[in-house]
């Protein structure tokens, strides 16, 4: 595997993935990411900064990963848990943090209007591992 920097301004996210189990120690390394159990959450939007807390928009549709997102974002669920993001051009990003949301007061967003949306914001805790597509420049 290859760890590079993100490049560019497309803050798509092909798919979005979060751990069914809590993730409460640093991972710093893509090979430490291998025994996680991952659900699918869907497609998503960044709509704040990815720096710290990004908040992401999803399609408000029910699924294993939706539900899963929100039990880590419930109300008395202090654990981290674990993010991979596969950005537009393939690049993965691994990271892990606590969760708050859902928020479902946006109901227009990036998705076209007709869509109900929901948005999450995420507490992350630790520097993101980059794993590089096929292709791409390593970082130095």
């Amino acid at each position: 595997m290859q760890v590079t920097k993100l490049k560019g301004k497309n803050r798509r996210i092909t798919k979005f993935f979060v751990s069914k189990l809590p993730v409460n120690t640093e991972m710093i390394n893509p090979d430490s990411w291998d025994g996680v159990d991952w659900v699918e959450v869907g497609e998503s939007y960044q709509v704040a900064p990815f720096d710290g807390c990004p908040k992401l928009e999803f399609l408000d549709f029910q699924n294993d990963g939706m539900a899963a997102l929100e039990f880590a974002a419930s109300e008395h669920n202090c654990n981290n848990y674990g993010f991979k993001s596969i950005w537009f051009g393939g690049n993965i990003e691994l990271n892990r943090g606590i969760v708050t949301g859902p928020d479902r007061s946006h109901r227009i967003g990036v998705y076209n209007e007709g869509f109900a949306t929901v948005h999450f914001t995420f507490g992350l805790n630790q520097a993101p591992v980059f794993i590089s597509s096929p292709g791409d420049e390593v970082a130095e």
